[in-house]
């Protein structure tokens, strides 16, 4: 007895694997072929195929491409050359097969549902690829005067041959002299195109944190770069996997409306753009 029921286990997990493609590609054949020469095994396919087309209809939103109309066009192929013998399965039988297959079938929608609502619900975009969409360096910001500063004549001269290396788009050079630079300077002292500028070359060599640190401090001084540093700030947020803080920059840069807000908007609506299967 404990054979017998073993036996009809394998049986239907047999069945249960080919239907969801769990088969490898030599054993799909044969028991495609198997179906073709036991009357028995493909009337359980074809009832199979009944319950599924009936929980389709009942549950479309759960239903996803783990019983695709390619898999039912093979069982439909089972059930065809089970038609075509004309020896009807004991009604006992039937009854049998479509209680079990019924209990599988709830398992198989639930967990069907829950794969949904998982796999369903991936982003679209990776946060990399929204990046590297929008992310591009800018080019040198230049101005007249830095203004009143207490800063050396030396700090002033290494600070100019950054910039110069800047605009000539060396950064990995600018990097390096804006560091020598600022050493022993507070940030606050520097002006705010240098700062950005600074900035600017910190991501480029991917430096994000200490990237958020000078925009932050370009946004603290004042409205001077303070909405372009907004935007660039709000890159590095979605670069790092942040996303919580980078929508909120991105919402504000929106309700702000300053010249980033159409594409903050549009950069919005790609990252809340799922994958469905």
């Amino acid at each position: 007895m404990a054979d017998k029921e073993r036996r009809e286990e394998e049986r239907q997990d047999r069945i249960l694997a080919y239907l969801l493609h769990k088969m490898p590609e030599e054993e799909q054949r044969l028991f495609e072929q198997e179906m073709r020469q036991d009357e028995c095994l493909a009337s359980e396919v074809a009832f199979m195929k009944e319950i599924a087309l009936a929980y389709r209809d009942k549950e479309e939103a759960t239903w996803n491409e783990a019983v695709s109309d390619e898999v039912l066009m093979l069982v439909e192929d089972a059930a065809y050359t089970y038609q075509q013998k004309k020896k009807p399965v004991a009604a006992r039988q039937k009854w049998h097969t479509a209680a079990k297959w019924s209990m599988r079938m709830l398992l198989f929608v639930f967990i069907a549902g829950g794969a949904f609502f998982y796999w369903g619900t991936r982003p679209y975009y990776t946060t990399e690829q929204l990046f590297a969409d929008y992310y591009e360096i800018p080019e040198y910001r230049g101005y007249a005067s830095r203004g009143d500063t207490h800063l050396s004549e030396e700090t002033l001269q290494r600070l100019d041959e950054a910039s110069a290396c800047y605009d000539v788009g060396n950064h990995s050079r600018a990097l390096l002299i804006y560091k020598e630079a600022m050493q022993g300077v507070e940030p606050e002292e520097v002006p705010n195109e240098d700062l950005f500028h600074y900035s600017m070359c910190l991501i480029n060599a991917e430096q994000y944190d200490e990237a958020i640190e000078q925009l932050t401090t370009v946004m603290n001084k004042g409205q001077l770069l303070h909405a372009t540093s907004e935007w660039y700030l709000a890159l590095i947020y979605l670069k790092k996997g942040e996303k919580e803080q980078a929508l909120f920059l991105l919402n504000k840069i929106v309700e702000e409306d300053t010249k980033y807000a159409d594409r903050a908007k549009e950069l919005i609506e790609r990252e809340k753009r799922k994958k469905w299967f």
